[in-house]
């Protein structure tokens, strides 16, 4: 078994400079389990990183447990809002979410009104996660953004 890093703040858990680290890092932030990830976890979570950066830890807190905690805010928080991301566009929500969608939009007869309408819940649901994960920090208007959403659901 790996042993675990030192916690920092300013470095990652796994060395981003390989294939192998940027592999398990991208398989820690997806995990499927922070779907369920209540408020009170996210609390704690963010209150185990702000004792960290006052240079204070919890009676028993490890090194592991703040790894954890950091990325699991890091999955689920938005970076430039700092709020959480809706669970279902998450980045660890996009497989399981897009198993209906490409079942129906693969098993459904193929009627016009089947195709338009799986095509629709596809771009839709492509818009909001994409909505959600965007960068918050370049603000767009309502009228370009619902622009941006009728021209991708009703070209595709």
């Amino acid at each position: 078994m790996e042993k675990t890093p030192p916690f920092s703040l300013d470095t990652t858990r796994y060395d981003q400079s390989t294939w192998i680290g940027r592999t398990k890092h991208f398989f820690a932030v997806t995990n499927p389990a922070y779907l369920f990830t209540s408020e009170a976890q996210i609390k704690a979570d963010q209150e185990a990183l702000e004792r960290f950066k006052g240079g204070k830890r919890a009676a028993g807190e490890s090194d592991d447990a703040l790894w954890s905690a950091r990325t699991r805010l890091s999955a689920i928080i938005h970076p430039d809002t700092g709020k959480p991301i809706p669970p279902y566009f998450r980045v660890c929500a996009f497989v399981p979410a897009n198993i209906p969608i490409c079942a129906g939009m693969l098993m459904a007869p193929p009627t016009t009104f089947n195709i338009v309408f799986w095509q629709w819940v596809n771009q839709s649901y492509n818009a909001g996660f994409n909505f959600a994960n965007r960068n918050a920090s370049s603000p767009m208007s309502n009228a370009s953004i619902a622009t941006a959403y009728t021209v991708a659901t009703s070209l595709s």
